[in-house]
């Protein structure tokens, strides 16, 4: 464990950490960007449900 908590100070473990945090949060923020990306294609109850409810 020590010497993980060694490798975690040096520039490529900071760098690492950087990185998994990245992919992280890429993840997290993906049905978002995915519709912004791809495109946004509604079905008639999401325009129903869009303009009667929203």
């Amino acid at each position: 464990m020590e010497k993980l908590a060694e490798y975690a100070r040096t520039p490529y473990g900071v760098a690492l950490i950087w990185c998994g945090f990245a992919v992280m949060v890429i993840f997290a923020t993906r049905p978002v960007w995915s519709r912004l990306l791809f495109g946004y294609e509604p079905t008639l109850d999401d325009l129903l449900s869009l303009r009667c409810f929203g």
